[in-house]
């Protein structure tokens, strides 16, 4: 060791038993900044730094304590401590107060032999929000370690992480010896050895322990893995997940020797663990907490508990197992056993050994077992949920279904063998039954993308043309112009081609048929440029556009099952209109283009959220044909028939629950009747009115898995709409056009849209 490396040491607290700091030498060193809050400290071999300014060590101080902040009677709040060299450091305070707060304060160590380390300390106050980090550590004796430490207060949301050392006690996340909590701590282990436990939160008196969290991903712990600890509190909803590592003496989710311990989960993805695992323990009532194991832990040397035989009561204390070839040495008490059984299985697996050479007692348990998704189990084959050479008790009652993703489910048959030392389930050979809420896709991208185009036709695209004013320009009143300068010509003679752009969007409600329905919000833009040529019957009028829009949609069943997801459309074409003297026009449109859907629904499985994409080309296009009545010299009266016309081209989708569908066309025409009135106001400006009778017919739309065919989406109906708009029309040095629209839609098709247009002429 070099002559001159420093000794800082620190004392430390046991469950339940706080150590005073104590001092080896006559002369120790104590750094402590001059503010209660918000230092940084800096702490080296042979020098520290307090915000910034270094400081050597003399030889002759080899010992004492480091604080981040320190006060006796006020907070102590955002100080952050580094420790990067230093043999030997007493103690060691993110922040420390004997009465006020220590909160959001942070303590890292990179290297050195440390005695005592907690990131925040409060005697009567809180320790809340404080941080430990441990990058590299050793010690001189076996002292515990905390994230926060409260004597009085509370003891929450403190976060300690360790990623290398040696550590020969107690680590815990946040701990209160007679305070009302120690709750949502986080405890992360990464590596390093612990010969003590792990604590996400400890309350030695009343208080609760709730939302504490203990992740586990390396290490070697040869104490026990305690999610959180009290003698008379209430215990609830911490997480233990433990992917890796060596868990040595065993594990509780939730423990307490007489409180209520209610919602914790243990979590086992990977790693070794021996001992007993319990997800709760308690005299008190234990209820609802799950023990849940994927992948390939390993517990030979293990007995799983859901609850202790001394529990006072018990509900619902569940053991999940979603993998295959485990072994363990036994397990008991608990409500439920539920096996989810993936694509990976296959005929005579079996899913869990047990060898502790003693019976195994089910007797008061729930089994389930489930095969999912795509499993290449077929009628008559049989897989071993559980076996024991020394003998397994008949369960309480037994619950078997096989399904294939979410469309398929088989009758499982779930037994005790005759020797009595397995149990065991078959899939029985009957017809699978289809799931009828698989309705539920053909309703949701069958009829959005339909609903979509249907949308942004509705807007209006070609240049606005009515009533002209171009004899206004000078002050004459509306009242000078003759009916005859009525007729449906251009404000500005043509000059070349007219830029356009409509802007539109709504939330409509469209039925699909069986009590299904459709709710979509969207939005959409349609740009083109027009050019008109004039002859002696009137005008002709043709216009390249471009369609985008965008929409949210919900889906409901009859039944109330949801689905929900985006829809995107995009498509080119062309429009045409010629509009003769006598007040008639015609007006059709061509469009080609794509709509992609995504959808996503938690109703369809009760086990999974299923999602998939989706696309397919489009086709759609209207013919519109009226006539233009001059009522007087203000107002003109719009008379007209529309048919729109939507095709989606049939689609495949691979659903996230693993089945293939395939998606038929879906159609829809809808013809429309209606009338607008336009009314001048001014010079410029003019507004309108209209009603209209819409009948549309869609057809049916069904996704197919193998043989099997949902429900057919799509229904026609009747809707009543009503407009009402806004034109301004400036006069000719000015050529910007702008159109305002608001229409309500009842009946099939129900909801409000509204569109902005503007136009300029070049």
């Amino acid at each position: 060791m070099k002559a001159k490396t420093k000794k800082i040491l620190l004392a430390s607290v046991a469950i339940g038993v706080m150590y005073q700091p104590f001092i080896v030498h006559a002369e120790s060193l104590t750094v402590q900044p001059p503010n209660n809050s918000e230092n940084t400290v800096e702490v080296n071999e042979e020098s520290y730094k307090i915000n910034g300014e270094e400081t050597s060590i003399e030889e002759n101080k080899d010992s004492g304590t480091v604080y981040g902040g320190y006060s006796e009677n006020d907070n102590v709040d955002k100080n952050t401590v580094t420790i990067n060299n230093g043999d030997i450091i007493f103690n060691v305070y993110g922040g420390y107060s004997m009465n006020g707060n220590a909160t959001n304060n942070t303590l890292i160590v990179n290297s050195g032999k440390i005695l005592y380390l907690i990131g925040g300390y409060s005697e009567y106050g809180n320790a809340n929000n404080n941080t430990l980090t441990i990058n590299d550590y050793e010690t001189i004796s076996a002292i515990p370690i905390y994230g926060g430490y409260s004597e009085n207060g509370t003891a929450n949301e403190n976060v300690l992480t360790i990623n290398s050392g040696v550590i020969p006690d107690n680590v815990t996340g946040g701990y209160t010896n007679f305070g009302s909590s120690a709750s949502q701590n986080k405890v992360y282990i990464h590596g390093g050895t612990i010969s003590g436990n792990i604590f996400g939160g400890v309350t030695n008196d009343k208080g609760e322990a709730i939302g504490n969290i203990i992740e586990i991903t390396g290490g070697d712990i040869e104490g026990y893995v305690w999610g959180a600890n009290t003698i008379y509190g209430y215990i609830a909803d911490n997480n233990l997940t433990i992917s890796g590592g060596t868990v040595k003496n065993g594990i509780i989710a939730g423990n307490s020797s007489e409180g209520d311990i209610v919602g914790n989960t243990l979590t086992m993805t990977d790693g070794t663990i021996s001992g007993d695992i319990y997800a709760g323990n308690s005299t008190g009532s234990v209820k609802d907490n799950v023990i849940n194991i994927f992948n390939n832990p390993i517990l030979n040397n293990s007995t799983l508990y859901g609850y202790n035989s001394t529990a006072s009561s018990h509900s619902g204390n569940t053991l999940n197992i979603y993998t295959k070839n485990l072994t363990a040495q036994n397990i008991a008490n608990f409500d439920n056993i539920n096996f989810y059984l993936d694509s990976n299985i296959a005929d005579g697996d079996t899913i869990l050994t047990l060898t502790g050479g003693s019976q195994t007692d089910i007797s008061g348990t729930d089994i389930q077992a489930i095969i999912q998704s795509d499993s290449e189990l077929t009628g008559g084959n049989a897989v071993t949920l559980l076996t024991n050479s020394s003998g397994i008790t008949e369960a309480k009652s037994y619950t078997g279904t096989a399904t294939e993703g979410i469309s398929l489910t088989y009758d499982l048959n779930i037994y005790r063998s005759e020797d009595g030392n397995s149990i065991l389930a078959s899939v029985s050979d009957k017809s699978p039954t289809f799931n009828k809420d698989t309705e539920s896709l053909p309703v949701s991208s069958g009829i959005t993308g339909v609903a979509i185009m249907e949308n942004v036709m509705d807007n209006p695209t070609l240049p606005i043309e009515t009533i002209p004013l171009t004899d206004l320009e000078d002050e004459s009143s509306i009242e000078d112009v003759n009916v005859s300068e009525m007729a449906n010509i251009p404000l500005v003679e043509p000059r070349g081609w007219e830029i356009f752009a409509n802007m539109g969007g709504g939330s409509l409600r469209t039925k699909a048929g069986n009590g299904a329905y459709v709710d979509m919000t969207s939005q959409s833009i349609n740009l083109g440029f027009a050019k008109s040529f004039e002859h002696s019957a009137g005008r002709f009028t043709i216009a390249p556009i471009i369609d985008y829009a965008h929409g949210n949609y919900d889906s409901y069943l009859a039944d109330g099952t949801h689905g929900s997801g985006s829809t995107k459309y995009i498509a080119g074409g062309l429009i045409a209109r010629r509009m003769l003297q006598n007040g008639f026009y015609y007006e059709t449109s061509l469009r080609v283009g794509k709509v992609k859907t995504d959808f996503e629904s938690s109703d369809l499985s009760e086990n999974q959220t299923v999602t998939y994409d989706t696309s397919a080309t489009t086709f759609s296009g209207h013919l519109r044909i009226g006539k233009n009545l001059r009522l007087n010299k203000n107002n003109l009266l719009d008379v007209y028939g529309i048919y729109y016309y939507a095709r989606q081209g049939s689609m495949d989708a691979k659903l996230s629950s693993g089945e293939n569908y395939n998606f038929s066309s879906a159609d829809s025409g809808r013809a429309r009747l209606g009338y607008r009135l336009t009314t001048r106001t001014s010079r410029i400006s003019r507004i309108y009115t209209g009603l209209a009778y819409q009948y549309e017919h869609a057809s049916g739309v069904t996704a197919t898995y193998k043989n099997y065919e949902t429900p057919s989406a799509g229904e026609s109906g009747s809707s009543g709409m009503l407009e009402i708009g806004w034109q301004i029309k400036p006069l000719r040095h000015n050529p910007w056009m702008v159109d305002i629209n608001t229409t309500g839609w009842v009946g099939h098709q129900r909801g409000v849209t509204a569109m902005a247009k503007i136009q300029k002429s070049f």
